[in-house]
C-alpha cells in the first residue's frame, strides 16, 4: 500500500473504530502493531495509562471535534504526548478525518521540534534575565562604590575609637560581601570584565584543593580525580575558582552529615550526530571538569529551574539561589556548555565542557608590586553619578593626587583644554550621558596625546568589553573597588613606559 510510503504513522479504521490497517511508520513510532489493537478504542489506554490524563485528552479530543464541526471542517487537529510500548513518549501532532464508512488518523512525530522550541524559549528567557541581572548589578555597583569608599576613608579617621571601629568594618565587610552579589550576577549576564590566558585545569584544580576542603569541612571526603594529558583551555583563573566554590558548596549543602564529593577531568570529543541524540550538547573537542555528590540530589522540577537566579532548593535563609546561574554565565561566557544529572537521594554530577585550546603556550605568573600612593599627580576624574565622583575625588585626593572632577564629558572636555601639558591620567565612566568615556578619551587625547586613560564600569556589554578598551591602549577597573586597587592600578598605569598596555 502507499501508506507504507509515507514518513508519518497512519491509521485506518472503519466507522465503529476497528482498525482495519496501520502502517510500519506507526510500528516504529510506537512499538504497537495491528495485533496489539484491533481498535482505536483499545489504544487509548495504552496511549494514555493514566487514567486522569487519558480522562483530559477525551475531553480535548471531543472538543476539537465539536469545534471542527461549527468550522465545518473535515479535518480534527490535535496535539498531545503519547506513550509508547516501551515506556518512552512521542509529542504527536493528530490530523484526523472520516466518512461514512472509514476513519484516518495521521500521527507526525513532532519530538525533536518540541525539544528545539523549548531549547529555543529557555535561551531567549536566559538571555532576557541575563540582561535584567546585568543593569541591576551596574546600578548597584555605582552605589556599593560610594558604601565602600566612604567606610574606608571613615576607618582610616577613627583608629582610636575601637567600637565606632568595630562598627565601620562591619559595614565595610557589607558592602564587599554585596559586592561578591553583584559579581555573580554580572557572570549570569556574561558581563563581569574578564582576562582569559591558557591554562591547565589540573594545575588550577590541584592548586584550589586545600581551599575546597576547609570550605567542606570535616564530615565531607574531598576526591581528586584528574586525567593525564588534559587539554588546555582559555579562561580567567578567577572563574574557575568562582565556579568550583559555587559547585562545591552547593554539594556540601546537599549532603547530610557525612558524604563525597568527587572532582574529576578528562577529555571530551562530540560529533554532530551524538549531539543531535543528546540534548545540550555541542559538537567539538573540550576539556571536561565533573563535580559529583552523593548528596539527595534534585527533582525534576527543580532541575527545570537550576540555572534560573534565585531560585533555590535550600530555603530562603540558606541560600541566594545565584550559584549554579553565575556558572551558567561564566561557561557561557568562556564558549563551553554544561549539564547536570541529578536524582532525588542519588546525587548529583555537574560537567563543564570547556573549548580545546589548540597551540598556545601557558603565560608565566608576575610578582605583584605593592600599592604606594601618588605624588601630586593631576588627574581628571569623569563621573556623571554625583555621589561617587565625590567619594572617588576624595578618594584619590587621599592617595596623594590632585584631581579635578567632572560629572558630565562635556565638563571634561572644559577642564582638559584649560589645563593643556598638565594632566597626567584620565579617569572616566564607561556609560555616560553626551558621549561615552571611550570616545571621551579619544577626543581628550587629542588635546593631550600623552595622557593615559583608566576606565571604570559596573559592567562591561556590547561596545563596552574588555577587549574594547585594550584595543584603546587604556586600563580598566571593575567597580566597586577598594582603595587598594585603585591604588595599585593607578601606581602601575603612571610608572610604566607610554607604549606598554595590560
Amino acid at each position: 500500500m502507499l501508506t507504507e510510503l509515507a514518513p508519518v504513522g497512519i491509521v485506518i479504521a472503519d466507522a465503529q473504530k476497528r482498525v482495519l490497517h496501520l502502517n510500519q511508520r506507526f510500528t516504529d513510532l510506537f512499538g504497537y502493531s495491528i495485533a496489539d489493537m484491533p481498535s482505536i478504542e483499545e489504544w487509548w489506554p495504552m496511549a494514555y495509562p493514566d487514567p486522569v490524563i487519558r480522562k483530559k485528552v477525551r475531553e480535548d479530543w471531543t472538543a476539537q471535534v465539536e469545534t471542527a464541526k461549527r468550522n465545518h471542517s473535515d479535518i480534527i487537529s490535535y496535539e498531545a504526548q503519547v506513550s509508547c510500548k516501551d515506556g518512552s513518549t512521542r509529542q504527536i501532532d493528530f490530523r484526523a478525518t472520516s466518512n461514512e464508512e472509514l476513519f484516518f488518523v495521521i500521527f507526525t512525530d513532532i519530538t525533536e521540534r518540541c525539544r528545539l522550541e523549548k531549547q529555543l524559549r529557555m535561551a531567549h528567557k536566559m538571555e532576557s534575565v541575563g540582561r535584567l541581572a546585568g543593569g541591576i548589578a551596574h546600578d548597584f555597583n555605582n552605589m556599593l562604590g560610594v558604601i565602600i569608599g566612604y567606610s574606608e576613608m571613615a576607618i582610616d579617621k577613627v583608629k582610636d575609637d575601637t567600637e565606632l571601629l568595630e562598627d565601620l568594618n562591619e559595614i565595610l565587610a557589607a558592602g564587599k560581601r554585596s559586592r561578591e552579589i553583584t559579581k555573580q550576577l554580572l557572570a549570569f549576564a556574561r558581563r563581569q570584565s574578564i582576562k582569559p590566558v591558557s591554562v591547565d585545569l589540573n594545575e588550577l584544580v590541584n592548586s584550589m584543593l586545600n581551599m575546597l576542603r576547609r570550605l567542606l569541612g570535616e564530615n565531607i571526603n574531598l576526591t581528586w580525580l584528574p586525567q593525564n594529558g588534559l587539554w588546555p583551555v582559555k579562561l580567567d583563573p578567577a572563574q574557575l575558582d568562582q565556579m568550583l566554590a559555587n559547585i562545591c558548596i552547593n554539594s556540601r549543602d546537599a549532603i547530610s552529615g557525612s558524604g563525597n564529593i568527587i572532582i574529576e577531568t578528562s577529555n571530551a570529543i562530540f560529533d554532530s550526530e551524538y549531539c543531535f541524540a543528546h540534548q545540550g550538547f555541542v559538537p567539538g573537542e573540550f576539556a571536561m571538569i565533573a563535580i559529583s555528590d552523593n548528596g539527595r540530589g534534585m527533582s525534576k522540577e527543580a532541575l527545570k529551574h537550576i540555572f534560573e537566579p534565585f531560585f533555590t532548593t535550600k530555603g530562603m535563609a540558606a541560600g541566594t539561589g545565584m550559584g549554579l546561574p553565575t556558572v551558567y554565565g561564566i561557561v557561557k561566557q568562556n564558549n563551553g556548555f554544561i549539564n547536570i544529572y541529578s536524582e532525588l537521594n542519588r546525587g548529583s554530577s555537574v560537567k563543564i565542557y570547556l573549548p580545546r585550546l589548540v597551540n598556545e603556550t601557558m603565560p608565566q605568573s608576575q610578582p605583584q608590586k605593592p600599592a604606594v600612593k601618588g605624588n601630586n599627580e593631576l588627574l581628571l576624574l569623569a563621573e556623571d553619578e554625583p555621589m561617587l565622583m565625590k567619594m572617588t575625588k576624595m578618594l584619590l585626593e587621599r592617595l596623594g593626587y590632585q584631581v579635578m572632577a567632572a560629572g558630565t564629558p562635556g565638563r571634561a572636555l572644559e577642564i582638559a583644554r584649560s589645563e593643556k601639558g598638565s594632566i597626567q591620567l584620565l579617569i572616566t565612566d564607561i556609560v555616560m550621558p553626551e558621549i561615552d568615556g571611550i570616545a571621551l578619551s579619544e577626543q581628550i587625547k587629542k588635546i593631550h596625546p600623552e595622557i593615559r586613560t583608566l576606565f571604570m564600569s559596573g559592567y562591561t556589554s556590547g561596545m563596552v568589553t574588555s577587549n574594547a578598551i585594550v584595543k584603546t591602549g587604556c586600563h580598566f577597573i571593575q567597580k566597586p573597588f577598594s582603595i587598594e586597587e585603585m591604588a595599585r592600578l593607578i601606581d602601575k598605569i603612571l610608572n610604566k613606559p607610554a607604549d606598554q598596555t595590560d
